[in-house]
């Protein structure tokens, strides 16, 4: 998985108002095959995020980014 430098480095810039993560846990700032889900910033609530399981076709409720990567790590180890 991607260290969670890189996901506080995200969550911090405002250069960036979505991003992926494919299966194994990896980020990425494109949509491929490889992609599983997408994280995007909710533009009413300050720092705060929601994921998109596109596999599963469900999302989250708006939740700071810790908790979003803590709920995207349980999908990725437990796969669910």
């Amino acid at each position: 998985m991607t260290t969670w430098t890189t996901f506080e480095t995200i969550d911090e810039s405002q250069n960036w108002d979505e991003f992926y993560i494919d299966r194994l846990g990896v980020h990425q700032y494109r949509q491929d095959e490889r992609t599983r889900f997408k994280l995007e910033r909710v533009p009413t609530h300050e720092y705060h995020w929601r994921v998109i399981d596109l596999e599963e076709d469900e999302h989250t409720a708006p939740m700071y980014m810790r908790d979003a990567i803590r709920w995207v790590a349980g999908r990725i180890l437990y796969g669910a």
